[in-house]
């Protein structure tokens, strides 16, 4: 396979929340995890998954072919009984001039769909996903392998979400492993039923840890909030329903912020070259001095002037290398940024403000060099909320 196919694919599997890739192999999450193989030919790439049903049971073989091979599904595949099961060997391709993110993942949850739907065919005790959940409240709960921890329920009101009355729509999947489910948010009541991972569900209302939830078919009740896993763009547990953003194209410039950068080291070059010229009042009563950042008091800012005082230089040098620290570090908060960048701004427009209030220096704007303008521009720069790719 050729190494930018096989980048993009694993770029594709990097992005959403339950795949992963090793080398070849594509992994979805869940119990049990399914792995799907990719190969490349000329003309397509084409992804494979072998299914052992561990039975031999009359009637699955039928059964079987008839999940595949369906009018508009590019799905195939074949049907191999033996004396230890039966094998369903899935084969899906995607034409090389047709391969982007959209026809990979639908083909990933097709292979996906279908595995889950042998597996409850062939009746595995295995078998933890079903295409819709189906748990009945008042019948008896599946008893869990382990222990699960119960969600704690807070004090405070419940938050209800808003819901699109025009119709279903979900908003989170089951983890892998699936979740039990309860008929009222009491942690002192035995489980009602058990949720099959990957199972998609609305989030109706949030009571501390506590999520009211609906099934596509109807079905109602409560799990612990935090292990539901969003889908998409759509917002956590507690947060409105929103609709699954677009995916943004990739980015040049990786993790790094670009215009944070730039801005940053414009303001570091700027504290080391003049930003005014040295001129004298007209009628002599004034002297500005050479106009370096490091040669200026940073208290002229507020009107204050004394040879002794620390140098605007070393405020200017601190927000440039800040911005520069912040344009790199991932995960910094973009509010934290676009602060550092307009506390820049204001140092300029206050020294710009406070020279031309010096006397006999109406006109600011004459004696003003180089230096100043790159610093403003870069500040002004690095306030831009420009993201980075994640």
């Amino acid at each position: 396979m050729s190494e930018d196919t096989l980048s993009r694919i694993a770029d594709w599997c990097g992005a959403a929340d339950d795949l992963e890739m090793e080398g070849t192999t594509v992994t979805v999450a869940g119990d049990p995890p399914i792995l799907v193989q990719v190969e490349e030919s000329d003309e397509a790439v084409v992804l494979t998954h072998s299914h052992a049903a561990g039975t031999t049971a009359e009637g699955f073989a039928e059964a079987a072919g008839a999940l595949m091979g369906g009018r508009g599904s590019m799905l195939s595949g074949e049907v191999a009984a033996g004396e230890g099961g039966t094998t369903v060997n899935l084969r899906y391709p995607i034409y090389l001039d047709g391969l982007n993110r959209q026809t990979f993942l639908l083909a990933i949850r097709d292979i996906t769909a279908t595995a889950d739907a042998l597996a409850g065919l062939a009746g595995s005790p295995e078998a933890a996903a079903e295409p819709e959940p189906e748990p009945e409240p008042e019948g008896q709960p599946e008893p869990d392998a382990e222990p699960e921890p119960e969600p704690a329920v807070a004090a405070t009101a419940a938050e209800t979400v808003t819901v699109d009355d025009r119709g279903w729509a979900p908003t989170h999947t089951v983890p892998g492993g699936g979740i039990s489910a309860w008929a009222e948010p009491d942690p002192a009541l035995a489980p009602a039923a058990k949720l099959a991972a990957r199972v998609e569900l609305r989030v109706d209302e949030m009571r501390g840890a506590w999520a009211r939830v609906t099934g596509e078919n109807g079905w109602t009740g409560w799990v612990d909030g935090r292990k539901l896993r969003p889908l998409g763009g759509q917002a956590a547990p507690g947060g409105a329903p929103q609709a699954r953003q677009a995916v943004a194209a990739p980015s040049p410039f990786g993790g790094i912020r670009p215009l944070q950068a730039l801005g940053g080291l414009a303001m570091v070059i700027a504290a080391f070259i003049p930003w005014n010229a040295t001129g004298v009042a007209l009628d002599g009563s004034y002297a500005i001095p050479v106009g370096k950042p490091l040669d200026w008091p940073m208290a002229f800012l507020w009107n204050s002037f004394s040879p002794g005082q620390p140098r605007l230089g070393m405020l200017v040098l601190l927000i440039g290398i800040a911005l520069l620290v912040m344009a790199v570090v991932p995960n910094v908060p973009t509010g934290a940024i676009i602060g550092s960048a307009l506390v820049g701004v204001i140092v300029g427009l206050a020294f710009l403000f406070q020279l031309s209030r010096a006397p006999g220096f109406g006109d600011a704007f004459k004696i003003l060099q180089a230096g100043f303008w790159v610093y403003l521009l870069g500040a002004v720069v690095a306030a831009i909320p420009l993201q980075p790719r994640s």
